[in-house]
This record gives structure tokens, sequence and C-alpha cells, in this order.
């Protein structure tokens, strides 16, 4: 009930176009949960600076400022992450910690206290995410060859710019012998947010 109301609060707050500095640190209380405070150093388990020779040589996501690798879980991380997949796998069901995702809120552009200007996206487990890459990989030998030749997106190797390469070609043509072309461009605006779940349900049952 609190976190209901708390919700409701917050885009109550970002729906209203006044310009209120009082309403703005509201948003910041809500969120937050107090008021912000001054910044605080934690000297507990602080990691021992790395050389930044050694740590470029590092294979890993350090240059985005994900977890380079001697911070990594080791064989013995990728022994227990392994065991928990494979019994996921046997079972056919998945803890529920990796079955819950945490939505963040990130602005896109104009209103900032306009709701529909934020799109949403997904904090997910990390060890539901590696499960998830791995039924991807293995659906995906199975589904790729059922997919038409036409479809480029979320599919590796290609893209729009193949599109745009036989559009050109096309149009080379037509140009060359004379002939009219009649194209459709249609942009479906939020399409995975309204695809129907009976339907999609229905079509991964057949």
């Amino acid at each position: 009930m609190i976190r209901n109301c708390l919700k409701k609060k917050v885009f109550s707050l970002l729906d209203s176009t006044e310009s209120d500095p009082l309403k703005l640190w509201r948003i910041d209380a809500y969120v937050h949960g107090a008021r912000p405070g001054p910044a605080r150093t934690s000297y507990v388990d602080t990691p021992s600076p790395v050389d930044p020779i050694r740590r470029r040589s590092m294979k890993g996501p350090v240059q985005c400022g994900g977890l380079g690798v001697d911070q990594g879980g080791g064989l013995g991380g990728l022994s227990w992450l392994t065991r928990l997949c494979n019994i996921a796998w046997t079972s056919g069901a998945v803890p529920l910690d990796w079955q819950t995702g945490v939505v963040v809120p990130i602005f896109k552009s104009g209103n900032q206290r306009v709701c529909s200007n934020y799109r949403g996206i997904t904090l997910l487990s990390l060890p539901g995410k590696v499960y998830a890459r791995v039924l991807e990989k293995r659906i995906r030998l199975i589904v790729e060859p059922l997919i038409e030749e036409e479809q480029c997106g979320f599919r590796p190797g290609r893209g729009t710019t193949d599109h745009l390469f036989t559009l050109a070609g096309v149009l080379e043509g037509s140009w060359e012998f004379a002939q009219p072309v009649h194209m459709c461009f249609v942009d479906l605006e939020k399409a995975y947010d309204r695809v129907p779940r009976s339907i999609l349900w229905g079509v991964l049952r057949e």
C-alpha cells in the first residue's frame, strides 16, 4: 500500500506542468527516501588501485565501467553459476529472483514532468541474464531457419543497411527501365508494449 501510494504521488508530480522547486524536491524525497545529504566515503573493502597499463590489457568491459577480470568470480563462481543453470534447465523452473525485474524510468526528451516522455528499462538479475542468454542461443538454432529471409531486425549479421541496399537496387532498376515503384513505410510506435499477450501465448503454444 505504501509503495503504491508513493508511486502515485511521484507520477502525479511528474504530470504537473507547474514549475515549482518544492515539487522537484518532493520528487527527490520520494525517490531517494530522504533529503540529499553530504557525500559519504566508505573505507571498508575498498579495492586496491590497479595500474592503468595492466587494466587496459585485461579482457572485459572495464572501459564501459563494468567489472574487470580482477573482480570476477573466477573458476569457483563459474562452476557455481553453471550448476545453477543446469538445475534450472533440467527442472524447468528458475529462481524467483531471476524472474523479478526493477523498472527504472529513463528520460527521453521533452518536458521532464510528463510521464510519457520516459521509457522504462528493466534491471534483471545477472545470473538470470546469463541463463536467458544460454536459452536464446539454444532457441535461435531452431528458430533461425524458420524466420523469413526479408527480416533483418534482431538477427546476427543483419541490419537496416541490408534493406537500404536492396531498396537502392530496386530504385536503380526502376529508373533504368522507367517503371513506377510503390513503397510503404510503416512505423510501429511502441509495438512491444501493445502486443496482445493472449495471441502471443497462443503462438508460442503452437
